[in-house]
């Protein structure tokens, strides 16, 4: 073969000097373009002067940016001699060869090594190819967040992400491995207890109750794909011309309506039969039909509601049977170890992506068979080895390991393995199969030659497709387009399912390109496309029968490739109308190679439909600099300017009549002016947005709502318990903002702010009523925030209390001592099942904190932590012996929330973090160096009056809050 030594040739082959800028290249930048880009202050900071000094060794990407804006027209202005279109033309040629000169003749450098996690699509792939079993991992796992265009490129290893890998692993390993003795998996009973109720209901006689519209819901791991029967058991208070009607939907599927005409008295029960996927989904059944009406003479027939008794799932119909990993796994005869021991010898290397030492492999089947369940069982013990390949960081991270003799900036040759899990997930978006592991092993991925011909066999391979389903979609923008449903009351035909179509016939495209080995343009001006019967009627094309994505000739003026496909329209475009800003800011961006930069502020929007315009005065909050102001200079903010600051700092919205007033008349521009509107804005109802707003945001409880715990452990911790215990710390913070009290009575108030259903929650005395009110705390759990359940709550896990995050809580909200990321092999703390999972959480944390990495932090992390071991993951205080003890690095003893209270509040680190996060709210910016003084002056003022009152007024006079620099 000819290709592969040509390819070695170029490898090895020393790179060549390049030329100097071609002659034409130079004459027309100093013709055209010098006089306006040289100089002290070249414009859009382009010296072309330089540029042309420098030749091959300025920024490649000033060169791309001539070559565009040549190649554009967008240069020269029309106000300057333009070249002639011969020269135009030669000038844009003869830099093209000239940077591809220029890069030819650049070493190539590759990056640093870097250990990434896999992202979401790779791990949900990576599972699949190895265990054949099919997980929602989008139920488990948010969005990878996107970094250079693209969500493959990593992420941190949180111990909220290794509690949601180890669900992951044990629904894995669940549905992987069948465990059948008996019948009793085929039916399950799900009853109230276990039921998530929302909307307008409430558990009562044993069933969940709805007077409303409203949903219960609870969790069903279906073992494999299959078919299976819902029966619901239901009943009605019958009213008007119908039945009660539940909705009933499982997971995404669509839901399908049931009817109960039976009562209380003798419930009905009613059955689903369908085919559902494996893994977990949610079985839901809403009660679609409310009906009241009040005023109908006959009071039986005034209001409909309804029930729900329970909800069983029986099957698979088909029966359980071993699954093909699970037959490959346990093959052949000996005790359960001997065949575990077997089966991990073959399985795991593909799980690690790498050789696995025989020591190694012996350690996962030991702490199988510890952590497993039923330890005599064979399948018991795989389904713990399943889960402890899968949770290890040789498995969900990508590690490229840097020999610990090579030298910092050398360059090293990536081994078989590495290159083997490179290449598959680039263009598998998987782990390597069988054959690419064992053409690493022989060295054959480390030869050129070798390389291509597994380039080649992967790129046959269907799974080759991810190309086009992951790459393509995110670097032509539209992998999140089921997200983007337009406005419906313009647009009602399109739907969800709709958007499956467009997205698919982007990625069919694609891969028809790739897979047959087209040009380039093929993309762009394909005469064909990929259509259904949905899809060619929204296009207004002939007829296509059925659902199925295929390829149609296009006898359209609309023609073919992707800028005619609804994808990237519909996804450059307003949910209300097309935008040719949107689609040329994507051309430009995407196909052009052309970044445009965000529009500066104040740029506005345009006016949706039906809108007079979207006025940028009214969105934005501009502080305009005068035209003839020098950057650099300081000016002082207009009267009016300070009012926005001021009302949008102490009210969170726009200032009333009287603010807007003193700031025409010149009021605020003098201190006690200013002074005098902001003790009136503080005396003022609005000011309570100092609790809700930056309290709430300060406190890392704004989100509270969304901390549900595990229902199973927490059954009575609902969504209006959460908004009750974010509540009472609202109070607290206005109690003690209105009252003008010291700050720590934020810290160590005798009292707290319950209503019943909270102070129940607490063990507290009776409060009457829903309301919320002030309450004398005669309890040891005493007042103030550390033992208020929202930070309690947030500072947890879902299942239990966590030393860990309290103590990160502590340092960084009320300590101003924020707390590094962990250093890179920091390790976490071992997973059920691992080693060491078995000794108490304080002795796991003893033994992380001597790795010397860990200890620094944790030593004052871990004792603040555990002194608030005497309230559980909610809030509630635990009796009887809970060891509270934590011992502070230099040597202070802390025996419980009390020593705690008195640590915080005898600590300068709280009154400076209620300061600076104080003075970021105000300022609606981070702060820097700059701003340190600003923050003496803030600790002097609460030295002498160490009040919130006090805080904000000697905010609002800082220079920073009444000035500001010109950009």
């Amino acid at each position: 073969m000819i290709y592969p030594a040509i390819l070695i040739l170029l490898l090895n082959q020393t790179s060549a000097t390049p030329d100097p800028v071609p002659q034409v290249v130079g004459d027309l930048l100093q013709s055209s373009c010098i006089e306006c880009h040289s100089g002290e202050e070249p414009k859009g900071g382009l010296d072309l002067e330089v540029v042309l000094e420098d030749g091959a060794t300025a920024p490649m990407e000033d060169w791309r940016l001539v070559h565009r804006v040549l190649t554009s027209g967008e240069m020269p202005p029309e106000d300057e001699p333009s070249p002639t279109t011969p020269v135009r033309d030669a000038a844009i040629s003869q830099l093209r060869d000239w940077m591809r000169q220029v890069l030819q003749s650049m070493p190539e450098k590759p990056g640093a090594a870097v250990t990434r996690r896999l992202g979401r699509t790779e791990l949900h792939n990576t599972l699949r190819d190895l265990t054949g079993f099919e997980i929602d991992i989008d139920r488990h796992l948010a969005a990878d967040p996107s970094s250079d265009g693209f969500d493959n490129q990593g992420g941190s290893l949180s111990p909220a992400y290794i509690e949601r890998l180890f669900r992951i692993a044990e629904e894995v390993a669940l549905g992987t491995v069948i465990i059948a003795d008996d019948d009793s998996d085929l039916s399950i009973l799900h009853e109230v207890d276990e039921f998530k109720l929302d909307g307008g209901g409430r558990i009562q006689a044993g069933s969940a109750y709805f007077w409303s519209r409203g949903s219960v819901s609870v969790p069903h791991f279906f073992p494999r794909s299959g078919t299976y029967r819902i029966h619901v058991e239901g009943w009605g208070q019958q009213a008007g011309n119908q039945h009660v009607r539940f909705g009933l939907q499982v997971g995404k599927n669509r839901p399908d309506t049931i009817e109960f005409s039976e009562t209380r008295e003798q419930p009905g029960r009613r059955t689903l039969e369908r085919h559902f996927s494996a893994g977990t989904h949610r079985i839901r059944a809403t009660f679609i039909n409310d009906y009241y009406k009040p005023e109908h003479p006959d009071p039986s027939q005034r209001d409909r509601n309804a029930a729900i008794v329970s909800i069983r799932v029986e099957g698979p119909e088909e029966g359980l049977e071993p699954t093909p990993f699970q037959q490959s796994a346990l093959a052949g005869d000996g005790t359960p170890q001997e065949r575990l021991a077997r089966g991990v010898e073959q399985w795991l290397p593909l799980f690690w992506r790498k050789p696995v030492s025989k020591a190694n492999r012996q350690q996962l089947v030991d702490t199988a068979v510890e952590a497993a369940s039923d330890p005599t069982s064979a399948e018991s013990i795989l389904r713990s080895a399943l889960v402890a390949a899968i949770v290890s960081p040789r498995f969900i991270l990508r590690i490229e390991s840097t020999p610990s003799d090579a030298n910092s900036g050398t360059i090293r040759n990536l081994h078989g393995h590495e290159l083997a899990t490179r290449l598959s997930y680039f263009l598998w978006g998987t782990t390597p199969d069988q054959s690419l592991m064992d053409a690493a092993t022989q060295g054959t991925l480390d030869q050129p030659e070798g390389l291509l011909a597994a380039t080649r066999r992967l790129l046959l391979d269907p799974r080759s497709r991810s190309l086009g389903s992951d790459f393509a979609t995110q670097w032509l923008r539209i992998r999140d387009l089921a997200d983007r449903l337009p406005d419906r009351k313009i647009f009602p035909n399109i739907d969800r399912r709709l958007l499956g179509y467009m997205r698919e016939e982007t990625i069919e495209l694609f891969d028809h390109v790739l897979r047959n080995r087209l040009p380039l343009n093929e993309l762009i001006d394909a005469p064909y496309t990929f259509a259904n019967d949905r899809l060619a009627r929204h296009y207004g094309l002939k007829e296509v029968k059925g659902d199925q994505i295929r390829r149609i000739e296009v006898d359209h003026p609309r023609g073919g490739g992707l800028m005619s496909q609804a994808s990237i329209l519909l996804a450059t475009s307003t949910r209300q109308r097309s935008s040719p800003v949107l689609r040329g800011k994507w051309l430009l961006e995407v196909l052009l190679d052309a970044a445009v930069p965000p529009p500066p502020p104040g740029a506005g929007t345009l006016p949706l439909p039906g809108e007079v315009g979207v006025s940028p005065r009214f969105i934005l909050r501009i502080e305009s600099t005068p035209s003839d102001a020098n950057s650099g200079t300081i000016r002082n903010l207009h009267g009016h300017e300070l009012a926005t600051r001021l009302s949008y700092f102490l009210w969170g919205t726009t200032p009333d009549q009287s603010l807007m007033d003193a700031a025409t008349q010149g009021t605020l521009d003098q201190p006690e002016g200013l002074l005098a509107a902001t003790r009136r804005l503080l005396l003022d109802p609005r000011s309570r947005s100092l609790g809700s707003d930056f309290a709430t945001q300060w406190l890392r409880i704004r989100d509270l709502a969304d901390r549900l715990p595990d229902r199973k452990i927490f059954p009575n911790i609902d969504r209006r318990l959460l908004g009750y215990m974010r509540e009472e710390t609202i109070e607290l913070f206005d109690h003690v903002l209105r009252n003008r009290l010291p700050l720590n009575e934020l810290i160590d108030a005798p009292y707290t702010f319950a209503n019943d259903r909270l102070a129940r929650h607490y063990g507290l005395k009776e409060v009457k009523g829903d309301q919320i009110r002030r309450i004398e705390v005669d309890h040891p759990r005493g007042g103030g925030l550390m033992s208020q359940a929202s930070i309690l709550l947030a500072t947890s896990t879902r299942q239990r209390s966590s030393p860990v995050l309290r103590g990160k809580w502590l340092l960084e909200v009320l300590l101003d001592a924020a707390v590094p990321p962990p250093p890179p092999g920091a390790g976490t703390l071992p997973l059920p099942g691992e080693v060491g999972s078995e000794l108490p959480l304080r002795e796991q944390l003893r033994l992380h904190r001597s790795e010397p990495a860990c200890s620094i932090c944790h030593r004052r992390m871990d004792a603040l932590g555990f002194s608030l071991e005497r309230f559980d993951a909610v809030g509630r205080y635990r009796t009887g012996e809970i060891d509270a003890r934590g011992e502070l690095p230099d040597g202070s003893v802390l025996l419980g929330i009390d020593d705690l209270r008195k640590t915080v509040s005898s600590s300068d680190g709280f009154a400076r973090s209620l300061a600076k996060n104080m003075l970021i709210y105000a300022l609606g910016r981070g702060l820097t160096d700059d701003d340190e003084p600003s923050l003496a002056r803030l600790m002097n003022r609460l030295e002498t009056d160490p009040s919130i009152p006090a805080l904000i007024e000697e905010i609002v006079l800082l220079k920073s809050f009444r000035s500001s620099m010109v950009p």
